[in-house]
């Protein structure tokens, strides 16, 4: 994902401190953060990110280089790693990666340093020819010391939710596309500047990927950023695919925002589209993961340098099915005669009288005779009639069955275009129509 990386980290390694000289007391270089091998002369180029970055993982041989004040104050202490502090305030954190980014990226930044360690050379037109005696002159802790650096976390954890963070579950609809949002949050230590997350959906219950899918900041102001074609197994699991979205932001070229935030940030939206299975309605199902792909494998975030990936937290909601919205105006008993615009007529009482009578067929939509359920209670019985004339006395409302919501609950809200297939009343099975219980009542 970052194959550029290594160009630009080479370009920067000849770029050097150019800040105003200061009286000064300690010897180093603000910003020469591997003063510790002893190479002279010192200088604060792209070498020194890479090694505080990874002083930060803890990789092994990456040791800091303490300079002694006992009158220091603690933050910074009687020991610090003053050449490491290049914002400034005497804390040694992820914060200094960020600004020594930005440094090198001529956004407007100097290096500055602690002060209650000013530092001998302020640029390099400061060094003398030769080293000082005994340089680099570090002063080691005592063994039995551990000097702890004022970071966040060694190994910040970022976390992701496949779903809103604040929700217990995705709601989504039989046979409808619905959207799978993406969260991030880091902590202070944590600066993503390339990351790869894979969806990946149990095709038992989810169709597929739609083409629509959306990135939001800072991901829209990075270098690359790009939503791949779904896969299939493998890499994912037999019956699962997966869609990825894969972008990285250059560290020098330009100035990119890095994935920061100590709060849950929506990043990007996926769209879905449930199965047509009627079954799974009212059912919450574990059908979204995290998925793969052949060439970035599964979830990743890396740090600002491509040096690395921050370990990932990943929180999955399961999807909460259940009905769409059905078209049928509620009250439109005779609505199987195809007529459009649907409506609540005298004729609907006849047909209804004339159903309980068996005179007439019931237009299912989801196996219920909904437009015909005019109270309300998920029943269609002879109270029904009772309540439709009701309705046309002016005594009473029509109601509709909540399990199977009307999408035109009032003829103000029907389409001026009869619906593809309208009224597309399902065929009852043969022998299976029964008067409902309460007929005639």
């Amino acid at each position: 994902m970052r194959q550029a990386i290594i160009s630009l980290l080479v370009f920067v390694f000849v770029i050097t401190v150019t800040v105003k000289a200061q009286d000064s007391t300690y010897e180093y270089l603000p910003g020469d953060c591997n003063m510790s091998y002893g190479s002279w002369p010192p200088a604060a180029n792209a070498t020194d990110v890479s090694y505080l970055v990874r002083y930060f993982r803890l990789f092994s041989g990456y040791d800091l280089c303490y300079k002694y004040n006992p009158e220091a104050p603690s933050p910074p202490d009687t020991l610090f790693y003053a050449s490491a502090d290049v914002n400034g305030d005497c804390k040694i954190t992820g914060g200094d990666i960020v600004y020594f980014v930005c440094y090198f990226r001529a956004i407007g930044t100097s290096l500055q340093y602690c002060p209650y360690y000013p530092p001998e050379w302020l640029t390099i037109d400061d060094i003398p020819p030769y080293p000082p005696d005994n340089w680099p002159n570090c002063h080691e802790p005592p063994a039995a010391e551990y000097i702890e650096p004022f970071v966040s976390s060694p190994y910040p954890i970022v976390t992701f939710w496949i779903g809103d963070p604040d929700s217990l579950s995705i709601p989504a609809e039989v046979g409808q596309v619905f959207p799978v949002n993406v969260y991030v949050q880091t902590f202070e230590g944590a600066y993503g500047g390339d990351i790869h997350v894979p969806l990946g959906i149990d095709n038992q219950y989810i169709q597929g990927f739609e083409d629509s899918a959306v990135a939001y900041y800072p991901l829209t102001d990075w270098d690359v950023i790009d939503f791949l074609e779904s896969q299939g197994s493998p890499p994912n699991p037999s019956g699962w695919s997966s869609r990825s979205l894969v972008g990285w932001a250059e560290v020098i070229s330009y100035d990119a925002p890095f994935i920061n935030s100590t709060m849950p940030h929506k990043l990007m939206t996926f769209y879905v589209r449930a199965v047509s299975d009627t079954s799974m309605s009212g059912n919450i199902v574990n059908c979204l993961d995290v998925g793969g792909h052949p060439s970035y494998w599964t979830l990743d975030i890396g740090d600002t340098l491509g040096l690395g990936s921050f370990p990932a937290a990943v929180y999955v909601l399961p999807v909460r099915f259940g009905r769409s919205q059905l078209e049928y105006l509620p009250g439109d008993a005779n609505m199987s005669n195809g007529i459009w615009p649907p409506a609540v007529i005298g004729a609907d009482v006849t047909y209804m009288v004339n159903y309980f009578r068996a005179l007439s067929e019931s237009c299912l939509l989801e196996g219920f005779y909904c437009s015909a359920d005019i109270n309300g209670d998920c029943l269609v019985i002879g109270s029904d009639v009772t309540r439709l004339v009701n309705y046309f006395r002016g005594d009473a409302g029509i109601s509709w069955c909540p399990d199977y919501e009307s999408a035109w609950p009032i003829p103000d809200d029907l389409p001026i275009d009869a619906p593809v297939g309208w009224p597309n009343c399902e065929v009852p099975v043969a022998g299976s129509r029964t008067i409902p219980n309460g007929a005639g009542k």
